[in-house]
């Protein structure tokens, strides 16, 4: 788990995914991380209640932008309530429970930050500024 963490960690870094802000985007949620100073922008546009774009930029650690470009290339594309199972699932890797739907491998492999307990917040960062996007969205559109 430990040298897949390195290398998927690595790779979204070098090469980010959906880092282009978004021309008109339903919400902006800003995200920062007080603690190392990370600070983020997560834009999202949904059609009817599929996540048609999405966009993650700031500056941050290494870990951060790659868990947001991680979060970013996973959800884009789902439903509501797709992106809320995924939020979920993500959660329980980030407890360290690995039961329950599968993920993909760049998500299972940002459980590798538990075993460094300070850096946990900034894999978390992103996908917080996403619940915040889809409980705005859900209370848009009444659930």
């Amino acid at each position: 788990l430990e040298d897949l963490y390195k290398k998927v960690v690595l790779d979204h870094y070098r090469r980010p995914r959906h880092r282009e802000p978004l021309r008109a985007p339903d919400a902006e949620i800003p995200g920062l991380n007080p603690v190392c100073g990370d600070s983020i922008v997560l834009q999202v546009r949904w059609r009817e209640r599929v996540l048609e774009e999405i966009a993650f930029f700031g500056r941050g650690c290494t870990l951060c932008l790659a868990s947001g470009s991680i979060l970013a290339e996973w959800v884009r594309g789902r439903d509501l309530d797709g992106v809320r199972a995924a939020l979920a699932a993500f959660e329980r890797r980030m407890a360290g429970d690995e039961t329950g739907p599968p993920v993909p491998e760049a998500v299972a492999a940002l459980a590798g930050v538990l075993a460094y307990p300070a850096r946990i917040e900034c894999v978390r960062l992103g996908w917080r500024a996403l619940a915040e996007a889809v409980a705005r969205a859900g209370d848009a559109r009444g659930g």
